[in-house]
């Protein structure tokens, strides 16, 4: 229990930008100042950035949404080997435009129901960007428009 709070302690101070130096007794908790408390309300939009990773389309079955896998590489801790691992996010995709083979940018998002909490920003490639059709244009020129009327 005490190391969940420590855990939880932690994820918090990164989140908000604080350090704590130790842990010295069982419960401690950390210094918490004005400042850092004022920095966490009044957050920026730059402050509260959403991960991003870009992968490829591996099904498009399902209305709305498409499964995008993700890789990367990672070193075994042991046997210093460069290994590849896979995975699978479920993402919405709006217009149903990106098709399976597609390298696509991932967006964190809410959740929008049990599995997807992952928004397709658009193609990887900004050439591929370019040349979508007219539905990609007209909801990327609304959506630009309603970020606007709200800042």
């Amino acid at each position: 229990r005490t190391a969940k709070m420590v855990s939880r302690l932690c994820s918090l101070t990164r989140s908000f930008g604080m350090s704590i130096a130790s842990f010295p007794t069982r419960l401690a908790a950390p210094i918490v100042q004005q400042s850092d408390l004022s920095r966490f309300f009044h957050a920026s939009a730059a402050c509260l950035a959403r991960r991003q990773m870009v992968g490829t389309v591996v099904s498009d079955k399902a209305m709305k949404s498409v499964v995008v896998a993700v890789e990367r590489m990672y070193k075994h801790p042991k046997y210093q080997k460069m290994l590849k691992a896979r995975s699978k996010f479920m993402a919405h995709d709006e217009l149903d435009e990106f098709k399976l083979g597609d390298k696509v940018r991932i967006e964190e998002h809410r959740p929008l129901s049990r599995r997807k909490r992952w928004m397709v920003l658009g193609y990887a490639d900004p050439h591929l960007e370019a040349e979508a059709g007219p539905a990609r244009q007209t909801a990327l020129a609304e959506r630009e428009a309603a970020k606007a009327a709200v800042a």
